[in-house]
């Protein structure tokens, strides 16, 4: 069967079906690309420096999504007992160190691009327990998550992501209601677990399961630090299909993301085209527990 080509029909027809940024809250987003073998494109990617989020934080040190930032009015859970903080971190733009990258497959070849080694994360102080966290690899690749620190749990409030490949760019947010518990409710000893189910729009919901696997220690900078080791397993299955993990250690004070390993694997079944694949596998590592203003 021959491959398709890139007409301007097949194109739209692709943007059509496929959800370029369906987040798997958490875990990643999906992205998918409309060009062929017969029509590579460039998956470039533009670093952010730490000096350009300095810049840009001093601009505007408030809420980019204060709608979304806005606490919530209720808590889905009682406080936990033996949970140390949350009090929300100090805003400013922190420095992890970064690992891997992201890439698309489609028909047998692959369209890779590795991540800068060190990547600006921005936090942003909202009202009460919430705050907003983006982490800046690149102009085309950007992660960003509304939290909610307060004693005795910690929440994830939504998920913002924004990322083009080539000159297809998409962005999206999904929403938790009510905030999903990342630390606290079920999820406190070894292997408690919660689940929640977040959406944007009328897309397919994300379902996630939150696995608690203990209290354990992180260095950061020559310093240890308390953290509550937290999988999150996410898994969609609509138009776009597949599953993405987020491993990440949380800072027991603030809720600060001390390190992060994110995988994922979705893809999507293009009629006569087989399958259009997105894959990510990053490193996240805190530097310093001190930002930058």
């Amino acid at each position: 069967m021959p491959r398709p080509g890139l007409g301007r029909p097949p194109r739209h027809r692709l943007l059509s079906v496929v959800p370029l940024a369906l987040v798997l809250v958490a875990a990643g987003a999906f992205v998918y690309v409309s060009r062929t073998p017969d029509s590579p494109f460039d998956p470039k990617l533009t670093p952010i420096s730490v000096a350009e989020a300095i810049a840009e934080y001093r601009a505007h040190p408030e809420p980019v999504h204060p709608d979304i930032t806005a606490p919530p009015r209720t808590m889905p859970v009682e406080p936990a007992k033996g949970i140390i903080g949350f009090t929300p971190p100090e805003p400013g733009v922190y420095t992890y160190a970064t690992e891997g990258g992201d890439w698309v497959e489609y028909n047998g070849q692959n369209y890779r691009r590795d991540f800068p080694a060190i990547s600006a994360a921005t936090v942003r102080r909202g009202e009460g327990c919430s705050w907003e966290l983006a982490f800046q690899a690149a102009k085309e690749y950007t992660d960003g998550h509304v939290q909610c620190s307060a004693p005795g749990q910690f929440l994830c409030l939504a998920h913002i992501q924004a990322i083009t490949f080539d000159d297809v760019s998409r962005a999206m947010t999904h929403q938790c209601h009510p905030g999903m518990v990342q630390v606290g409710g079920a999820a406190v000893g070894p292997n408690g677990q919660n689940r929640a189910v977040c959406h944007a729009g009328a897309h397919d919901p994300s379902e996630i399961v939150i696995t608690f696997q203990g209290t354990e220690e992180v260095t950061v900078d020559g310093q240890a630090r308390t953290a509550y080791h937290v999988v999150l397993d996410s898994t969609v299955d609509g138009e776009v299909k597949g599953t993405a993990v987020a491993d990440v250690w949380f800072d027991a004070e603030t809720g600060t993301y001390l390190k992060m390993v994110r995988k994922q694997d979705t893809y999507v079944e293009l009629s006569g085209s087989g399958r259009v694949y997105y894959r990510v596998r990053l490193t996240y590592q805190l530097q310093s527990l001190t930002p930058q203003v």
